[in-house]
């Protein structure tokens, strides 16, 4: 596995539940691009997220998108896979919006 710093366009919310939630948007949300050897990855990752694209949209609280992502220069070094939340469901969650797209559980 290798990992870099990373930025990708949306909106970033902290959920009371101690993790974040980004959502589309436009501003940058900054965090760790993480690279695995093996695809199949993606099995244990959406187990995580509690993500299964075989159920329908709404019973999962995330959605797995491939979305563009850049350097901290805002030069693109390619796409990777997200879990993007809606905004009804931030909202529903009382989620805070992070300005800044900078998350900390600290």
């Amino acid at each position: 596995m290798a990992s870099r710093e990373a930025i990708v366009q949306g909106q970033l919310f902290d959920l009371p539940a101690g993790y974040p939630a980004i959502v589309a948007g436009v501003s940058w949300v900054y965090g760790v691009l993480l690279t695995f050897a093996d695809p199949a990855i993606l099995v244990e990752l959406d187990e995580l997220e509690d993500y299964d694209p075989s159920r329908p949209a709404a019973e999962n609280d995330y959605q797995r998108q491939e979305v563009a992502v850049f350097d901290l220069q805002h030069q693109s070094i390619g796409h990777a896979w997200t879990y993007v939340m809606s905004l009804e469901q931030v909202q529903r969650s009382n989620g805070t919006l992070l300005p800044h797209g900078k998350w900390s559980s600290c």
